[in-house]
């Protein structure tokens, strides 16, 4: 990834603001404060992807609270994406995008592009955790049913791996899990499958047998 070229910005102390106002009352002032400095940076660096993914970020942490800015989150992500295709956290952050939109196809896509070495050398691996799972449940969603059965296995393996460090990880599968309650209620056999697979999740504290 090139050189930042916004090191020492100060935008970049307001989103470790914002991070650290998680799940806080003063959260969404937080990211708006961030976000208004990162639209005054984008209007400087026009051609910086860091810029366009940090913007991009910040809009996408706001979606949660007014969806109507995820369409222009993604926009920005796309843009740091054209500037610099490699760019791993604007691809994490569209795939999570393009999944909520229903592009699964593009799911997948983007999906190629992430490196497993970035996010290991980092210490986060989790996120090509989260990566993976996003990208197994759009092959079902796209009805690619052999692959999503072939993927589960490695991807179960990969949260058993988290047993121990459950709170470094920010997310559970929900989405597999969900996945699972909507084949059990249309009584489709693949839920017998991703029940077996779900169920090695419960004694790392992942799920609870209540949920299978």
């Amino acid at each position: 990834m090139p050189e930042d070229p916004l090191e020492g910005e100060r935008v970049y102390s307001l989103i470790d603001a914002a991070e650290d106002a998680w799940n806080t009352p003063e959260s969404v002032q937080a990211w708006q404060a961030a976000l208004a400095e990162c639209t005054l940076v984008t209007s400087r660096f026009n051609r910086s992807a860091e810029a366009h993914y940090l913007r991009g970020l910040c809009l996408y942490q706001l979606s949660t609270e007014e969806f109507t800015l995820q369409a222009e989150a993604l926009s920005e992500l796309t843009t740091s994406l054209e500037l610099d295709p490699s760019h791993q956290f604007a691809l994490f952050h569209a795939i999570a995008i393009r999944y909520a939109r229903g592009e699964h196809a593009q799911v997948l896509d983007l999906s190629t592009r992430i490196s497993r070495d970035y996010f290991v050398e980092r210490d986060i691996y989790w996120r090509h955790l989260v990566v993976s799972e996003y990208s197994t449940c759009s092959l079902f969603h796209l009805d690619r049913l052999d692959e999503f059965r072939a993927r589960l296995p490695e991807l179960i393996d990969g949260f058993v791996r988290f047993e121990d460090s459950l709170d470094e990880i920010l997310e559970r599968p929900h989405r597999l899990i969900k996945i699972y309650h909507e084949l059990r209620t249309s009584g489709d056999p693949l839920s017998d499958y991703l029940e077996g697979q779900l169920a090695r999740l419960i004694p790392g504290g992942w799920l609870s047998r209540d949920e299978l």
